[in-house]
């Protein structure tokens, strides 16, 4: 158990262990959009996260699940902006930004949340973890750089910018993340994470009228999947990561994701992986590093 703490307690094994976890939301999605609105799967994958969470602190650690009444508004706060608000954006936006596109700009993400935690938090962060960040930065841009060279790029700038702000929303939501730790155990600031943003995706159903979904026994079984693995066990480790961490650094998950769903999309889906990708995947790996080595010397 003491080597099990150990390794949860250390950043590259905490960013690496929800990268793989995470990761696999790009072959789930494949599977699942096929028969449910992404409105409609969002607001059931959080559902089932919130069931599966319950489930686990109700009778697996028999916990009492109780609500601080401070943490309200940062609770509330972050189910919309990291829950509901960027999964809104990036189901519109990406109707006309390539994946590829929407990715890389997803990608900045844990730079605006690094530069939030800065500006806005009391978190002790060092200012040589910035050059870190860039580094990673640029190895998300590797991962996709053989589409860039070989597309002929045509967007509408308005989607563009719906998946633009869906990355600041992001940034936002990991700040107000931290805050919500700061009031509840990862396990419980999760439940009610995936409570609020179900529903305020149940608002979002009614508006867009959407259509009936066409079940099929492998989008069951990939939304039970996402919703219990992704966002039961994915968004509890990163409040725990979070926690421990703070919410600039943690959010350098968003650079490995993308490396990980090209890594299941090759091995899964049979599609090519580039010397480009491995290139981008080795600079993030070096990132992690370094950015482990400066929390280690306490600069």
């Amino acid at each position: 158990m003491a080597k099990l703490k150990s390794l949860i307690d250390n950043f590259t094994f905490s960013i690496l262990s929800l990268s793989l976890i995470w990761g696999s939301d790009y072959i789930l999605i494949k599977i699942i959009i096929k028969s449910f609105h992404p409105i409609l799967f969002v607001s059931l994958k959080l559902l089932i996260g919130a069931i599966s969470i319950f489930i686990i602190l109700k009778f697996i650690l028999k916990r009492n699940i109780i609500f601080e009444k401070n943490a309200l508004i940062f609770v509330l706060s972050a189910a919309f902006f990291d829950t509901f608000l960027p999964q809104i954006l990036i189901s519109f936006g990406e109707r006309t930004v390539p994946s590829y596109i929407a990715s890389l700009l997803l990608a900045s993400s844990p730079i605006f949340a690094l530069i939030f935690s800065i500006l806005f938090t009391n978190e002790k962060l060092n200012y040589k973890l910035v050059p870190y960040f860039l580094f990673g930065f640029l190895g998300v841009f590797f991962i996709f750089f053989n589409e860039f060279i070989k597309a002929k790029i045509s967007i509408n700038i308005l989607n563009l910018l719906l998946v633009a702000f869906a990355s600041i929303s992001y940034a936002i939501g990991v700040i107000l993340l931290k805050k919500v730790s700061s009031f509840m155990d990862a396990f419980t600031s999760s439940f009610y994470l995936m409570i609020f943003g179900f529903l305020f995706s149940l608002v979002a159903i009614p508006i867009f009228k959407l259509p009936a979904p066409d079940f099929t026994y492998q989008s069951i079984f990939a939304l039970i999947f996402a919703g219990v693995v992704l966002n039961g066990i994915g968004y509890t480790y990163f409040f725990y990561a979070i926690s421990k961490f703070g919410a600039g650094k943690s959010s350098f998950v968003g650079y490995l994701v993308p490396f990980f769903s090209t890594l299941y999309g090759t091995l899964l889906l049979k599609e090519k992986l580039t010397i480009y990708a491995v290139l981008g995947g080795i600079l993030i790996l070096i990132s992690s590093y370094f950015i482990n080595r400066v929390n280690l010397k306490g600069d």
